[in-house]
């Protein structure tokens, strides 16, 4: 996997709580030849029994990175060309069915803590900061209304999940990569 062509995707995981959601982002880092992910604050590193419990190895396979501060490593990743994205839900969101992007090119997707989302202090800086609302996608039809109704949110690994699938395959990144 440590020589296997990667996505110019980068996941930055600003103060996740949970390590079992670290660890299942690693497996869908892994899972989407993800370039690295960006671990900032409170969220936990490896190697932690929790997270390489859920990670099941991918902590190995997936270069990723300690910050102490979340906005260090968006400042680093934005310096080094790439796109940044909250994936988060707020009033100016971008609905994901209305995201555009240049193909190909390189983007950091950033998932904000589980109660408190992305860091104000990141929105306040990059006022360039594209925001994209964090929805699910149901067999096309989008049903972010269903998580609204009960707790307004989706667990940041599930979120991770689909957010890649459907970004990388808007930025055209899927059908460059070889199987």
């Amino acid at each position: 996997y440590k020589a296997a062509e990667k996505m110019p995707v980068v996941i930055i995981l600003d103060n996740i709580r949970s390590l079992n959601n670290i660890g299942s982002v690693f497996r869908t880092a892994d899972a989407f030849r993800v370039e690295k992910i960006c671990l900032c604050g409170i969220t936990g590193q490896p190697p932690h029994r929790e997270i390489q419990k859920t990670a099941l190895g991918a902590t190995e396979s997936v270069d990723w990175e300690y910050f102490e501060h979340s906005v260090d490593a968006v400042v680093k990743i934005k310096n080094a060309g790439y796109r940044i994205i909250a994936v988060e839900q707020m009033a100016n969101s971008t609905q994901l069915h209305q995201f555009h992007h240049q193909k190909n090119k390189k983007i950091a997707l950033i998932f904000g803590n589980e109660v408190n989302g992305v860091s104000v202090r990141i929105a306040i800086i990059f006022q360039e900061l594209t925001i994209v609302f964090c929805d699910v996608l149901v067999i096309g039809i989008h049903a972010d209304c269903l998580f609204q109704i009960f707790h307004n949110s989706i667990v940041i690994a599930c979120s991770c999940a689909n957010n890649c699938l459907q970004i990388i395959n808007f930025c055209g990144f899927l059908s460059t990569i070889q199987c």
